[in-house]
C-alpha cells in the first residue's frame, strides 16, 4: 500500500508502517465484568484521538486486570483511529490501553515518534483510502502494516518534528 510513492531526497526510502513499529491493535475488556473498570489505566477511544499531540488522561480507566485484557500501549506509541473515524492520531504520554477501534504503532529506533505522528496525519487520506466498508470504514491490521510512508535518517525525523511541533 503506497501513499503515491514519489522520489525521495537522498538518504529517504519508503517503508511500510510494520517494518519500522510493531502494529498492535487495542481491545475491550468485557463491560459485564466490573473488576476490569477502574483507576489504574488510563483507556484511550478515538474520541480522545486528535484533541492534542500527547494523551495522558481520559475520562475512562482500567484495573490492572482489564489492562491485561485490553493491551498495554507503550509511551512514545502513535495510536491511530483505524474504525469509524479514520486517520486520528495521538501519541503516547504515558503506557496506556487503547479499545479494538485504534492500532498503536510501537517504534523501533528507526523511527522518532513525533516524527512518526506528523507523517500519519500528513497521510491520513491515504489510510482512508486503503478503509473498507459501506456503513462502518475499517482499515485491517495488515493492510495497516503494509502502508509506507517516507522515511528520512533519524536526525532529520527529529529535525523535521521539531519544526512541525
Amino acid at each position: 500500500m503506497t501513499t503515491g510513492q514519489k522520489e525521495l531526497p537522498a538518504g529517504w526510502k519508503w517503508v511500510k508502517l510494520g517494518d519500522v513499529c510493531e502494529v498492535v491493535t487495542g481491545n475491550t475488556p468485557r463491560k459485564s465484568n466490573a473488576s476490569y473498570y477502574g483507576s489504574e489505566w488510563t483507556w484511550v477511544n478515538p474520541s480522545h484521538l486528535d484533541q492534542s499531540q500527547y494523551i495522558y488522561e481520559s475520562d475512562e480507566y482500567l484495573t490492572d486486570l482489564g489492562a491485561k485484557q485490553a493491551r498495554v500501549i507503550p509511551k512514545g506509541s502513535v495510536l491511530i483511529s483505524c474504525i469509524g473515524y479514520i486517520g486520528k492520531a495521538a501519541i503516547a504520554g504515558k503506557s496506556l490501553c487503547t479499545n479494538q477501534q485504534i492500532n498503536s504503532l510501537v517504534p523501533t529506533p528507526a523511527i522518532d515518534s513525533e516524527f512518526l505522528y506528523w507523517c500519519m496525519r500528513k497521510f491520513r487520506s491515504g489510510l482512508e483510502h486503503l478503509a473498507n466498508g459501506r456503513t462502518v470504514k475499517i482499515i485491517n491490521k495488515t493492510n495497516f502494516s503494509k502502508f509506507e510512508i517516507p522515511l528520512p535518517p533519524l536526525e532529520e525525523q527529529k529535525r523535521i518534528a521539531g519544526i512541525l511541533n
